[in-house]
């Protein structure tokens, strides 16, 4: 008889705290290298099934090959997994629609190293890729950007951390566009962290190298202790529009030798949307300046701290 996937969960399941929604036609695979099996499953291999955790796919990789763009897949990375990226599009989410979701707390969490060159990234050049509770790591010196997005709109990021190993095995930017206008229209970036200690003059969460419409950056934490870093800690988009940019509690800590530019946000004209309730805290900083001028954002609530063990103050100035 026919197996059925449907009705065993009509209310959906949870996952080390992660919701999973399975009213989808999707299928779900499991990733696991981890040395520690399921207790009565087998070791992971690429030939295996990975459509039981007993079962588990060794690579990421193996797992977008086996998912179909557009069903609404699901890819589980289970605790302990741990890959290495080396190249250029080493991971490359290149199937629409693919969720990826990460299980586990504090090192149990799956993670991904990229090392070997600075030229090492994972790619997304897929639309609506979703990729929850992921550890990113640097080890190489100035990897020029984590996660690369070229043709892949509406992605989403929700409690992923970037971190750098020391200052010189450090990320330059953690997830950057590329330069086509609208190519990331849609992106979320929720509940991240980016824990920085490289010297790169130019680090940034979030790198928009083209227009983008749709931004949405919210409970975002970002620590880059770079003693060179400059501007745009949170949000780098140089001479570029963001239209309905939403960006509201985020906390942006920065050794800025400057601000001139914008501390949290760079951003051209033409842009729209609101920045409301974050902190930013930039004590280096010789000219308190949260944002680019003449953008066209909108400001609410946001704080700013720019000098030693003193409280944060209204910025930009309230409108009277």
């Amino acid at each position: 008889m026919p197996r059925s996937y449907y009705g065993q969960f009509p209310e959906g399941v949870q996952i080390a705290g992660i919701n999973i929604n399975v009213h989808t036609k999707g299928q779900i695979y499991y990733v696991c290298n981890s040395s520690v099996a399921a207790k009565y499953g087998v070791g992971s291999s690429d030939a295996n099934s990975g459509l039981s955790p007993d079962y588990p796919l060794a690579t990421i990789k193996q797992a977008i090959t086996n998912c179909v763009a557009s069903r609404g897949d699901k890819i589980i990375l289970m605790p302990g997994h741990a890959e290495s990226v080396s190249a250029a599009a080493g991971i490359d989410f290149n199937k629409a629609g693919i969720e990826i979701i990460g299980v586990g707390e504090g090192a149990q969490r799956p993670k991904i190293t990229l090392g070997t060159a600075n030229t090492a990234t994972v790619r997304i050049s897929a639309a609506d890729i979703s990729i929850t509770n992921v550890l990113f790591v640097a080890n190489f010196l100035n990897i020029a950007a984590c996660v690369v997005i070229t043709t892949g709109k509406d992605a989403k990021f929700n409690k992923v951390e970037f971190r750098d190993t020391s200052a010189i095995l450090n990320f330059v930017k953690a997830i950057q566009t590329d330069s086509t206008d609208n190519h990331a229209d849609g992106l979320s970036v929720r509940q991240c962290d980016y824990n920085g200690l490289g010297t790169s003059a130019t680090t940034s969460l979030i790198n928009a190298q083209g227009a983008i419409d749709r931004l949405y950056v919210s409970q975002n934490k970002v620590d880059v202790q770079g003693t060179t870093a400059t501007s745009g800690a949170l949000i780098l988009a140089t001479s570029k529009a963001m239209t309905h940019l939403y960006c509201e509690d985020n906390d942006v800590m920065s050794n800025l030798t400057t601000t001139a530019a914008g501390a949290m946000i760079v951003a051209g004209t033409g842009c729209s949307g609101i920045v409301k309730n974050n902190s930013c805290i930039c004590v280096a900083g010789p000219t308190d300046l949260l944002c680019t001028a003449s953008t066209g954002l909108g400001f609410v609530n946001n704080y700013f701290q720019g000098a030693a063990d003193a409280s944060g103050y209204l910025l930009p100035a309230a409108d009277v």
